[in-house]
C-alpha cells in the first residue's frame, strides 16, 4: 500500500497560504457559479451599505457569504476530485453531486433570507428622524416607513 508522503506536511503558512489561494483562483477561473454568488455577495454589501444596518446584520451577511462561499469551494473540490477519478457517469456520483449542489443551495437561500430580514428590519423599525450616512439609503428608509 502507498504510504502518504510527508513532505507535503507541515509546510510554511506562507506557502500554504499559496495553495489556498490558488485553489480559490482556480474555483474562479472554472466555476461560473462561484462567480455569480461573489457577484450576489458584492451586490448585498453594496445594499447593507447603502442602508446602513447595524453591525448585527453586518456580521450575519458576512458569515453567509463566507459559507456560500467556502460552499460552492468545496462542491467545487468535490467535483473535480470525482471526475478526475472517475470520469464515466454514475448514478450514485451523481447522487453526490446533487448533495454537493444541495448544500450550496440551502446556504444560498439562508443567506438571502438574511439579507430580505436586514432590510425589513430597515423598513420595519427605521423612525424619520434618524440619520442616514448614505442619502439614498435615507430615500429608501422614508418610503418603506411611509408604506406601513
Amino acid at each position: 500500500m502507498h504510504q502518504p508522503s510527508h513532505e507535503f506536511k507541515n509546510r510554511p503558512f506562507r506557502q500554504r497560504l499559496g495553495f489556498a489561494l490558488a485553489g480559490i483562483r482556480a474555483v474562479w477561473r472554472l466555476e461560473n457559479s462561484f462567480r455569480a454568488q461573489v457577484a450576489l455577495a458584492a451586490g448585498a454589501i453594496l445594499l447593507f451599505a447603502l442602508l446602513g444596518v447595524g453591525p448585527l446584520w453586518w456580521a450575519l451577511a458576512i458569515l453567509c457569504i463566507g459559507l456560500v462561499l467556502a460552499g460552492e469551494l468545496a462542491n467545487s473540490a468535490v467535483e473535480a476530485l470525482v471526475d478526475h477519478l472517475h470520469p464515466e457517469q454514475h448514478p450514485e456520483i451523481g447522487k453526490v453531486k446533487d448533495m454537493l449542489a444541495g448544500m450550496v443551495l440551502v446556504l444560498s437561500i439562508v443567506a438571502a433570507l438574511v439579507a430580505l430580514l436586514a432590510v425589513v428590519s430597515v423598513c420595519l423599525y427605521t423612525s424619520r428622524d434618524q440619520e442616514y450616512p448614505i442619502h439614498g439609503a435615507r430615500l429608501f428608509a422614508d418610503s418603506c416607513v411611509a408604506k406601513t
